[in-house]
């Protein structure tokens, strides 16, 4: 089971999705540090035909979810890190004076920011990747 959350728009491919953010959402504060609204607003796949004003089930597949956190946060910590270790061992070899601790981690921080620069140019062959959630199927609320 997913999360449920209200049609805003449809179409036959796609549904624009209003969804309130679950506890282990809020927790995550991976965007923005958490400081978001209590609601978000997805693009999903429109499997179950929904339309304006239905609420649908929302699911993305465990191993698309994993890879989809690995893109995200696996990627930009690797290029991190080798960013580090190279300046590190790499920037005395070559004759750098100074603090090379700190050149190291600028480094890093800029590979690791050049990543996500990476990722987000790539984020539309990603999204046809089948990295994005699924509406599976209308569900009735009871009110």
């Amino acid at each position: 089971m997913g999360e449920i959350g209200l049609v805003v728009s449809a179409s036959k491919e796609s549904a624009v999705v209003k969804l309130k953010r679950s506890e282990a959402c809020a927790k995550c504060k991976a965007c923005t540090a958490g400081l978001m609204k209590h609601e978000m607003i997805i693009n999903a796949k429109n499997l179950c035909n929904a339309k304006e004003g239905d609420y649908v089930n929302i699911e993305l597949e465990s191993s698309e979810f994993l890879k989809a956190v690995f893109i995200m946060y696996g990627i930009p910590c690797v290029f991190f890190i080798s960013g580090v270790l190279l300046g590190y061992y790499i920037l005395p070899i070559i004759g750098v004076q100074g603090d090379v601790e700190l050149l190291s981690f600028l480094i890093g921080a800029t590979l690791m920011i050049a990543a996500f620069l990476l990722i987000k140019r790539k984020e539309n062959r990603l999204r046809k990747e089948n990295h994005m959630p699924v509406a599976t199927m209308i569900v009735e609320i009871s009110q």
